[in-house]
């Protein structure tokens, strides 16, 4: 994530639902690494997606 933060991108709001003990981990990791949450799912997320784009081409 680090090349694209830099740059600024449009962006579309979702909502998604999670079960509460990933949201407590959320917030365990958001308090100990002072990283908001919606920046920790990118991070999380968005290399798992590509992989799984990889995958199925």
């Amino acid at each position: 994530m680090s090349k694209e933060s830099g740059t600024k991108k449009s962006v579309e709001y979702i909502h998604i639902r999670v079960p509460l003990t990933l949201k407590k981990d959320l917030e365990t990791l958001k308090k100990k690494t002072g990283v908001n949450i919606n920046s920790l799912c990118l991070e999380i997320l968005w290399p798992a997606v590509k992989q799984r784009i990889k995958e199925i081409k």
